[in-house]
């Protein structure tokens, strides 16, 4: 049974799911989950327990306007000719209540939550660069099939972009990044994501810091990728996780 949490936020209630290897008797990290537009937190309980077999705590998180907070008109918004907009609220808003979801799992768990990381897929990618330009306590960051840059979604609608990551590019060193997308994804284009940690951010990144900074593209999947590109994505994801996340010393979680 995974335990589940309401956690008040600015965003209103945000549902979150817990994942944890009891037989380890601790963890040493906490780790963010979003998954992908439409999907509640449940879709990822495979990928989350990896992280918990890895010895991390994994809160899969709905996203504003999903999940056990879904808009009743989601469908309806979604197909309507502002669906590009809809579509970076709920990113905006839902990388803006991340500051109170952090302040919630320490009033919950104290230091036995030891430092946070944050992942998402597609939607929750975009999350992920989003939520990491403002909230310096998210120490390691890992977007999958997402992007820093609203431009792609954004119509051309220059408003849109006041809080797109890819402007931000000095909010994100030192802290170990790696970008995760697919080659052919014609959803989530590949290009602005790699020119932003290629041309962007590998400046900032120099000398020692080098390592922090990755970027991995897999040239023969599309937004839903091969089984076997999958598989080896998300192994990525828990080494990242599991090299650059855990503190000196693990403490004994109160769940």
């Amino acid at each position: 049974m995974v335990p589940e949490l309401l956690l008040p936020t600015p965003e209103g209630i945000a549902p979150l799911a817990l994942h944890f290897a009891p037989s380890r008797g601790r963890f040493w990290g906490t780790v963010l989950v979003y998954p992908g537009m439409g999907a509640a937190k449940e879709v990822q309980v495979k990928e989350c327990r990896a992280l918990a077999e890895a010895g991390l705590l994994a809160v899969a998180v709905d996203a504003v306007g999903h999940g056990g907070r879904r808009w009743r008109d989601f469908e309806a918004r979604m197909s309507s000719p502002q669906a590009h907009a809809h579509f970076l609220e709920m990113i905006d808003r839902s990388a803006r209540e991340v500051p109170a979801i952090l302040d919630g799992l320490k009033a919950l768990l104290g230091d036995a939550t030891g430092r946070f990381g944050i992942t998402g897929i597609s939607m929750g990618g975009f999350i992920a660069f989003a939520a990491a330009a403002h909230e310096p306590r998210l120490e390691v960051i890992v977007p999958v099939l997402g992007s820093p840059d609203w431009s792609v979604c954004a119509r051309g609608d220059e408003a849109l972009l006041a809080h797109s990551p890819h402007r931000s590019p000095g909010a994100f060193a030192p802290r170990p990044l790696l970008a995760l997308n697919a080659g052919r994804d014609r959803n989530v284009p590949p290009e602005p994501t790699r020119e932003f940690v290629e041309e962007l951010l590998r400046p900032l990144y120099s000398g020692e810091l080098g390592s922090r900074l990755e970027y991995h593209e897999y040239p023969e999947s599309e937004h839903q990728m091969r089984p076997e590109d999958w598989e080896d994505l998300w192994g990525r994801v828990v080494s990242w996780m599991g090299r650059y996340l855990p503190a000196p010393i693990a403490i004994e979680p109160r769940l």
